[in-house]
């Protein structure tokens, strides 16, 4: 199983560069920014890191065409693919804190017909990236005469951000893999086994469509601020999803509670103020049960949740390190890369 790092976009450009070098000097595969409000553009601030290095892959998440045209995704994915002499990589999303502040209404589904608007936009961005002659009459979008005649070579993987059954069968129809987001390890083998089934049902060769999971990473010197830290980014983890609060193990009160209080957990993350109302124990439950939380000298249970990835059939990993990487990015590269390439 592959290992790649997920950055902070709203870092200097720079700096991820210097941090991506580092990780290429690991054999980390790849380092990937998400798309968000009130944050810098993915594609740019990794345009440093593209020039600075030679075999690490990059790309953004997850690129929403509520939020950017088709087209206009393709060209900024082809630039940097050029940039980076064919190592880009993308994932197209239906969601987005951007597309929210522009006043998408992500919940109205009728209206914004999210897996439609999404199957085009990677048949778009995929035919462009070949090289080929872009013309497309969607029931969404419309292109016409568009042309990347300087497209590398190099194969450019688009990927999907896709948790859910319908967003799930057509990734496995039209794109090259799929990003899922916050699956523990409990029950990644049922969504492996999903996948693979759809992609056989798409007639589509399995060792070809990858299958990553977006998961974060809190491990520090001391478990009590990694898991401090963890608790604060609780509300995007996805807990609110009943199979994810099932599998970790919440009761019924404990996942009304965590609901309840979705708000206030966000003024945590934001402002770094303690909610009221829910349990510390909830809390941690949560933490513990959606993210990787450890010690720097105590690794082994972050080593064996990582390779029950990989035993379930994940291909790639794709770790969310927050603050300063550095030290994170050390420890991966010195442990956990080593480890699920010999075990």
């Amino acid at each position: 199983m592959k290992v790649s790092i997920i950055l902070d976009v709203r870092s200097e450009a720079w700096k991820i560069a210097e941090w991506g070098k580092l990780a290429e000097k690991y054999d980390i595969e790849g380092v990937w920014l998400s798309s968000l409000m009130n944050a810098k553009d993915p594609f740019l601030n990794l345009s440093l890191l593209a020039r600075d290095t030679k075999r690490i892959r990059l790309g953004p998440i997850a690129i929403s065409p509520y939020e950017i045209h088709p087209i206009r995704i393709a060209m900024s994915i082809l630039t940097l693919h050029e940039i980076s002499g064919g190592r880009a990589m993308i994932v197209i999303g239906g969601g987005g804190t951007i597309a929210k502040s522009i006043g998408v209404d992500l919940t109205n589904h009728k209206k914004i017909r999210r897996v439609r608007t999404v199957r085009e936009c990677v048949e778009i961005v995929k035919k462009a990236s070949i090289g080929e002659e872009v013309n497309f009459e969607g029931e969404i979008f419309k292109v016409y005469g568009f042309k990347a005649k300087w497209a590398p070579k190099e194969e450019l993987p688009v990927y999907v951000a896709a948790n859910e059954p319908k967003m799930l069968r057509m990734t496995c129809r039209v794109a090259d893999g799929v990003m899922v987001t916050d699956i523990p390890p409990e029950y990644i083998g049922k969504m492996v086994g999903r996948i693979k089934e759809e992609v056989k049902n798409a007639g589509r060769d399995l060792a070809k469509f990858k299958i990553t999971n977006f998961y974060a990473w809190h491990v520090k010197k001391d478990y009590n601020e990694a898991l401090k830290e963890a608790k604060i980014y609780l509300p995007v983890r996805g807990a609110e999803r009943p199979y994810i609060a099932q599998t970790i193990g919440l009761t019924q009160e404990e996942f009304e509670i965590y609901l309840k209080n979705h708000e206030k957990l966000m003024k945590l993350m934001r402002e770094g103020k303690p909610p009221e109302g829910v349990p510390e124990e909830t809390l941690n439950k949560i933490a513990e049960g959606v993210t990787i939380v450890g010690q720097t000298d105590k690794l082994d249970e972050c080593l064996e949740k990582l390779y029950r990835f990989k035993r379930e059939g994940v291909d790639e990993i794709a770790l969310r390190i927050y603050g300063d990487p550095t030290d994170s990015i050390k420890l991966i590269g010195e442990k956990v890369v080593p480890y699920l390439q010999d075990s």
